[in-house]
C-alpha cells in the first residue's frame, strides 16, 4: 500500500504506520521509515487530531484500516499488559476515531476499512453526522462488508492498489456504471439456446448460488432452452466464497475420465449431501460424459487411445492415424 501512495505522489515521510508490534530489532530498512507500534491508543488518537488541526497540514489525508475488528466495529490494537483481555485503552472505538476526524481541515479524508464488521463504521458515521453538530463533510469511507459481517477477501485493498489514482475520480471508485455490471440474465441470455452439445459453467465466486436460482427461474419463464447448460456454484446460498474449493475441484479432476454426473456427487459431498444450488439442464445424458464430452466409465484406455478415439480431428497425429488397435471393450462399469 505504501508503495502505491509513493507512486502516486505521496511523500514517504509523510505515510505513518501503526503495525503490529512495530519493526523487529533486525528491520532497518528506508522502505520501513515511520512505523509505530499500536500499544497507545492516545499516541495514534493524537497523531489525527494534529494532522486534521493543521491549517495547511493535508491535501489529502488517506486512512488505510485493516486490523481486527469487534463486531460493533471497534478496532482492537495491541495488548499491552498481555492479560489476553480486550481493555478499553486497547480498543479503538468508532466514535472516537470519528471524533478524531471530524472537522478536520484536510481537503478530503479517505478511509479504506479493508477489515471485518466495517459497514457498522458507515452507519456509525451517518448516525454521527446528523445527531453531532459536527462536519464529516470532507468525509469518504469505503467499507469492506456489506453488512455487519466479518471480512473475507482482500478486494478492496486490491481495488485501491491496482487504480489509476492519478485519472480515476473516487467516484468512480465507489460506484459502477450499467456496462461494467455483467447481470446474471444477461449471461443466460448469451448462453441460451446455444448450439454446443454442453455448456458447463463453474462459478468460482461469491453470491455464485442466485445464477442457479436465476436459471431454474429462466428456464421456466421464458420459451427458450438451457437444457444442455450445467452450472457448478461455489456458494450454498447468496452468500459470499470463502475459498477456491471449487476451482481446486476442477483443476484436480482427470476430464478425459471423469463424468460430469461424478463431479456433481463430489459437489453435493463438498456440502454434506445438504440441498444444493446446483443446476443440471433437461437433455438427456446431459451428464453422462465427461467435461470435454468423452463416455464415462473409460477407466481403462490409455489416454492417448481416449483422445484418439473421442478426441476430435484436432488432436490427433498422422501416426496415430496410421495406428490400429484392437476394438475391445474398454469400459468399466460406472457407479453413481
Amino acid at each position: 500500500m505504501q508503495d502505491m501512495l509513493v507512486e502516486h505522489g505521496f511523500r514517504k515521510n509523510n505515510i505513518n504506520v501503526f503495525y503490529n508490534n512495530g519493526l523487529q530489532s533486525n528491520e532497518t530498512d528506508d522502505d520501513y521509515q515511520n512505523i509505530f507500534l499500536p500499544t497507545q491508543k492516545r499516541l495514534i488518537r493524537n497523531h489525527l487530531q494534529y494532522l486534521c488541526e493543521k491549517s495547511h497540514c493535508s491535501d489529502t489525508l488517506y486512512i488505510y484500516l485493516r486490523t481486527l475488528t469487534l463486531p460493533d466495529g471497534s478496532m482492537v490494537l495491541w495488548d499491552t499488559n498481555s492479560n489476553g483481555k480486550f481493555d478499553e485503552g486497547e480498543i479503538y472505538r468508532p466514535m472516537e476515531f470519528l471524533d478524531d476526524i471530524s472537522s478536520c481541515n484536510a481537503k478530503r479524508v479517505i478511509v479504506v476499512a479493508d477489515q471485518s464488521f466495517s459497514a457498522g463504521l458507515v452507519t456509525t458515521a451517518k448516525d454521527y453526522s446528523s445527531f453531532y453538530n459536527t462536519s464529516l463533510g470532507n468525509v469518504m469511507i469505503f467499507p469492506s462488508t456489506l453488512d455487519w459481517s466479518r471480512r473475507d477477501n482482500q478486494w478492496l485493498s486490491e481495488l485501491f492498489l491496482h487504480s489509476d489514482h492519478i485519472r480515476t475520480c473516487l467516484e468512480k471508485l465507489g460506484e459502477f456504471d450499467e456496462g461494467e455490471i455483467y447481470r446474471p440474465m444477461e449471461f443466460l441470455d448469451d448462453i441460451s439456446s446455444c448450439n454446443a452439445k454442453r455448456v458447463i459453467v463453474v462459478a468460482d465466486q461469491s453470491f455464485s448460488a442466485g445464477l442457479v436460482t436465476t436459471a431454474k427461474d429462466y428456464s421456466s419463464f421464458y420459451n427458450t432452452s438451457l437444457g444442455n447448460v450445467m452450472i457448478f456454484p461455489s456458494t450454498l446460498d447468496w452468500s459470499r466464497r470463502d475459498n477456491q474449493w471449487l476451482s481446486e475441484l476442477f483443476l484436480h479432476s482427470d476430464h478425459i475420465r471423469t463424468c460430469l454426473e461424478k463431479l456433481g456427487e463430489t459437489h453435493q459431498g463438498h456440502y454434506q449431501n445438504a440441498s444444493i444450488p446446483l443446476y443440471i439442464g433437461q437433455k438427456t445424458g446431459l451428464t453422462r460424459s465427461t467435461l470435454l464430452g468423452k463416455p464415462c466409465g473409460l477407466w481403462k484406455m490409455a489416454t492417448k487411445e481416449v483422445l484418439r478415439k473421442y478426441g476430435g480431428c484436432s488432436l490427433i497425429t498422422q501416426s496415430d492415424h496410421a495406428t490400429n488397435t484392437d476394438e475391445t471393450d474398454d469400459y468399466e462399469d460406472y457407479e453413481t
